[in-house]
C-alpha cells in the first residue's frame, strides 16, 4: 500500500478567525453545527484535543456558500418624540 504525501496547510482556529475576520467563538460555533440539511457544514478536523483546518477545505467552503444580495431597501420610520 503506497502512502500519499502531500504538503497541506493546518490552520488553528485563531488563524481562521483571522483569515475570515470573525470572532474565534464564531469558528468554534461553526464547529459544533452538525446540521444535515443546508450548506455544506464547516470543515475541521480534530488533532488531539486542538482543532485544525486545512487551508485548501477552508477556501472550497467558503466559495460553496451561497452569495446572497438583499435587493430590498429596508424601510425606515420616524420615531415619535413624546
Amino acid at each position: 500500500m503506497a502512502s500519499k504525501t502531500t504538503e497541506m496547510e493546518l490552520l488553528s482556529v485563531q488563524e481562521v478567525a483571522d483569515l475570515l475576520g470573525i470572532p474565534k467563538s464564531s469558528v468554534y460555533e461553526q464547529t459544533r453545527f452538525r446540521g444535515s440539511n443546508g450548506p455544506a457544514t464547516f470543515p475541521f478536523r480534530k488533532v488531539g484535543r486542538y482543532i485544525k483546518v486545512v487551508a485548501s477545505e477552508l477556501e472550497d467552503w467558503v466559495l460553496a456558500l451561497p452569495h446572497v444580495v438583499n435587493t430590498k431597501k429596508r424601510k425606515y420610520t420616524k420615531r415619535r418624540t413624546s
